[in-house]
């Protein structure tokens, strides 16, 4: 719905106000900046600001190697596994009897300890070294 023009004149005039406003301060900014010591000589940013941006990545510290953080992710999740296979056992123990027990160490055993040859199969090196470490 279109305002009045009043009201649209009167948002006119606010907007120009700030606009104004805004102008004064960056002339003023730029202003104080042409007086600073001239700069150690550098390469000079680009106009479109991707020297700016490449400058501010470049002084940012490293971010983690993939591998390092896929060792990192792979280290949590056999420890996560560790401790899932912990509760479960302290949890349901007591209410198995001993063909239960049996059953289950037997297969949580098989499958931690055949589990890493799938792995190498199919080329998950760490992976494979993660569940062979959990079994």
């Amino acid at each position: 719905m279109p305002l009045p023009p009043d009201h649209e004149l009167a948002l006119i005039d606010r907007e120009l106000a700030q606009l104004d406003h805004r102008r004064t301060y960056l002339l003023a900014r730029r202003d104080w900046l042409l007086r600073l010591p001239a700069p150690a000589p550098g390469p000079a940013p680009a106009p479109n600001g991707w020297g700016a941006r490449a400058a501010a990545s470049a002084a940012r510290p490293q971010e983690a190697s993939g591998p390092g953080a896929q060792n990192v992710l792979l280290t949590l999740g056999a420890v996560l596994l560790a401790v899932a296979a912990l509760a479960f056992t302290l949890i349901s123990w007591g209410s198995l009897g001993i063909a239960g027990r049996s059953a289950v160490l037997a297969v949580v055993t098989a499958a931690a300890l055949g589990a890493p040859a799938l792995l190498l199969r199919r080329g998950l090196r760490s992976t494979a070294e993660s569940v062979a470490a959990v079994g």
